[in-house]
């Protein structure tokens, strides 16, 4: 460090009083240009820490017995990242800080889901989904808000307090919480003493007690076997490369999860994208203060409201148009917002109905996304009974679907600033609604099975 000091001048640390030595390449160091970058390069360094580590951890998370660890740990690292950041004075301890960040993130995130996936009937999960998405966006929304009213009535460190007392509720929460795969263990031992969770119990339905019936390759009878047994059958249906990989690995061969993936990065970019252009353009057009173009956002994240809305019409007809109608409503009203020109309360309130009108649609792509998610995994295990073992992939593919979101968090911002600096506001809008329109089609085809299939089915039927 004091080489660096020596060689910089005004450094790592806190401001040096001695003013008397030139800096090594000032003007570079403190242009606009380098600034923007290295608070850019923090934000990237969270989104890369989180896009990369979510398929190792949700591999990890799938191999434990319980999703109880994983969150917890997930916890802790938050509380850790959390106080390096309200300690740390230099850029190094903020970035290894934002890292963690992103790490726990992932963890928290991909088990959680899983968590949630695994503990909900299937016909419900969408409906339950759409719950998360509504917390997901009051924490988006309300964070900053909170945050900002607490840091004017308490100061800096009330804010981190403030964060750390949520963390530790949360932790409470995790320790009172028991699974239902654990619930069913006791009370069975409870009614029966004679009962052992490790051999097979008749009319039950979790993990080693579960049986599936299938067809078999040589005729059509239907033939009934532990899951103990179709974890062996299931493996031996793949080659000796496919075995020794993780199942998310294999998992990325599915259309279906590919198109999946391309809808959770294009969300991320649909999510993200006003956050570098948004307040700037407020305040340019219409004179608003920081906090009036911090309060726009409130008109992208209300239409959240109807997520569970959405997750009971996912569970009902499937994922496919709900979330195919979501990209193809978007490009419209995003295309109209090249007609926000000037300062005008018309204006105004044309461009938050606008922003409402995206925000809804993007409540017509989550819900349907992550329940799709979980139906892949599902679809997988039909066909290849027991193909992922006893534990199941579920945590991996929520894994790779975080994993995709943080990608397109990364170019959400940079995609947008890019073309609102080159070509203006209009052209920005103009472009988001053509990704959202090319991501459609895919959507259409091939989210919830390749479309041609279920036409099959219907004339079948």
């Amino acid at each position: 460090m004091t080489v660096l000091q020596r060689s910089f001048g005004a450094s790592t640390g806190a401001d040096s009083s001695d003013y008397s030595k030139r800096p090594y390449l000032l003007e570079f160091r403190s242009s606009r240009a380098f600034i923007v970058t290295v608070v850019t390069f923090m934000a990237f360094t969270d989104a890369v820490a989180q896009s990369a580590s979510t398929a190792i951890l949700g591999y990890l998370a799938d191999r434990t017995e319980s999703r109880r660890f994983p969150l917890l740990f997930g916890l802790v690292l938050l509380a850790g990242a959390t106080a390096m950041l309200c300690a740390g004075t230099s850029v190094h301890t903020f970035l290894i800080g934002r890292a963690l960040q992103g790490m726990s993130a992932a963890m928290v995130w991909t088990a959680g889901l899983a968590l949630l996936a695994d503990n909900v009937e299937k016909g419900e999960l969408g409906q339950c989904l759409g719950y998360v998405t509504v917390a997901i966006n009051a924490g988006t929304l309300l964070g900053p808000l909170s945050g900002g009213i607490v840091y004017d009535k308490g100061g800096y460190f009330a804010v981190y307090e403030m964060a750390f007392a949520l963390i530790g509720l949360d932790i409470l929460l995790r320790l009172v919480l028991i699974e239902k795969r654990t619930a069913k263990q006791y009370l069975a031992s409870c009614e029966d003493s004679s009962y052992d969770p490790l051999l097979p119990q008749s009319g039950s339905d979790e993990d080693g007690e579960r049986r599936i019936s299938y067809n078999t390759s040589n005729n059509h009878s239907h033939d009934v076997h532990p899951v103990s047994e179709l974890s062996t059958i299931g493996s031996d249906q793949r080659s000796v490369w496919q075995r020794r990989l993780p199942p998310f690995v294999w998992l990325l061969s599915s259309r279906r999860l590919l198109v999946a993936l391309l809808a959770s990065m294009v969300m991320g970019v649909m999510l993200t994208s006003f956050d570098a252009v948004l307040p700037l353009f407020v305040m340019q057009t219409f004179g608003w203060s920081s906090s009036g173009s911090g309060l726009i956002f409130m008109a992208v994240f209300l239409p959240s409201v109807f997520g569970p809305l959405v997750g009971y019409l996912t569970d009902k007809y499937g994922s496919r148009f709900l979330a195919a109608g979501g990209f193809i409503s978007a490009v419209p009203f995003y295309g109209l917002l090249h007609m926000v020109t000037h300062a005008s309360l018309e204006q105004e309130v044309l461009l938050c109905a606008l922003l409402a009108s995206i925000g809804l649609s993007i409540t017509f792509i989550i819900t349907p996304g992550f329940t799709e998610i979980a139906n892949t995994v599902d679809e997988k295990e039909r066909q290849h009974p027991g193909i992922f073992g006893k534990k199941g992939a579920t945590a991996q593919v929520y894994g790779l679907f975080n994993s995709a979101f943080a990608v397109g968090s990364i170019f959400g911002p940079l995609f947008a600033g890019l073309i609102k600096e080159h070509a203006g506001w209009g052209a920005m809008g103009w472009s988001l609604g053509g990704l959202c329109a090319a991501t459609s089609v895919p959507v259409l085809l091939f989210m919830g099975g390749w479309i041609g299939d279920q036409k099959t089915k219907n004339v079948d039927g």
